[in-house]
């Protein structure tokens, strides 16, 4: 016959079976071990039946009590939306008056002009608008060009030789005073006496008198015309002129016929080359 022993761990009801002998039944909720005994009349319980009308009234919960729980459940739900909606309440009110007392950004008014003021488009003849108008590319430079203005910029910068050379003798002593008198008073005879007077501080009075003997030499304007670029203009003309009597006489002289007879840059002595280098001939000599 089936009776209940309970489980002196877990205190879980146990359905066990009676048998002439004791054995060992294990708990199935804490695994433990328990003997059962033989006689076990003392511990038998009857086995509830599945009937719901046997359970006493007294174990049964009150309807009150049901009704107290859930009053006290429904109330919580109540506080806690009371509370989310004052706090959402307050996070309006606040945002809309942020929202007020910042100040608004003020548009920069631009004035509308009339129409009558605006200028009509000029249309042709087949009643389209004519093409625009682009500048034109200035023309490159001839020689003969080059060379007129090379000579008005000459004598713009005459000008203004007299004060550089005025402000340069002040800065001698007397010993290179007396040098630089009598070198102006001789005039320039060599490209030696051009460069000295350089090293004074007479380069507009020496640059003056170069660009002078330039413009009247014929073997000046064969050199310039061979060496000139035409993308450099009357610039590099005026540079040229400019150190015309740097150059020794024998070499001014010279290159035309270098020129002339188209003499290989290997065979020129470095005295010549130098000269060329110096009137702006480099591109010649890499030919």
């Amino acid at each position: 016959m089936p009776f209940v022993v309970y489980c002196p761990t877990c205190h879980l009801p146990l359905t066990v079976t009676e048998t002439p002998t004791a054995y060992v039944a294990r708990c199935p909720n804490c695994q433990h071990h328990l003997t059962v005994p033989a006689v076990a009349a003392q511990l038998q319980v009857p086995i509830p039946r599945a009937d719901p009308f046997d359970t006493p009234m007294a174990d049964l919960p009150s309807p009150r009590s049901h009704r107290s729980q859930q009053s006290g459940g429904m109330t919580g739900w109540w506080v806690v939306g009371v509370v989310l909606g004052i706090t959402a309440f307050g996070i309006t009110v606040w945002g809309f008056t942020t929202r007020q007392e910042k100040p608004a950004e003020k548009k920069p008014v631009v004035p509308e002009l009339p129409h009558a003021d605006l200028p009509k488009p000029q249309l042709g003849k087949s009643g389209r608008r004519p093409p625009v108008e682009r500048p034109a590319e200035p023309k490159p430079w001839t020689f003969d060009a080059a060379w007129r203005e090379a000579q008005e910029l000459g004598r713009e910068l005459e000008k203004d030789e007299p004060q550089q050379t005025a402000k340069a003798i002040g800065l001698l002593t007397q010993e290179e005073l007396l040098i630089v008198r009598g070198g102006m008073g001789l005039g320039i005879n060599d490209a030696r006496t051009a460069r000295d007077m350089i090293n004074y501080g007479c380069r507009a009075w020496v640059e003056k008198h170069s660009r002078r003997a330039a413009w009247s030499s014929g073997a000046f304007r064969t050199i310039a015309k061979t060496f000139w670029d035409p993308a450099t203009g009357p610039e590099e003309l005026v540079r040229m002129a400019n150190v015309w009597l740097t150059v020794d006489e024998f070499e001014r002289e010279s290159i035309p016929s270098v020129i002339a007879g188209n003499i290989s840059t290997a065979t020129l002595p470095p005295k010549t080359r130098n000269a060329i280098l110096v009137l702006g001939g480099e591109k010649w000599l890499r030919r």
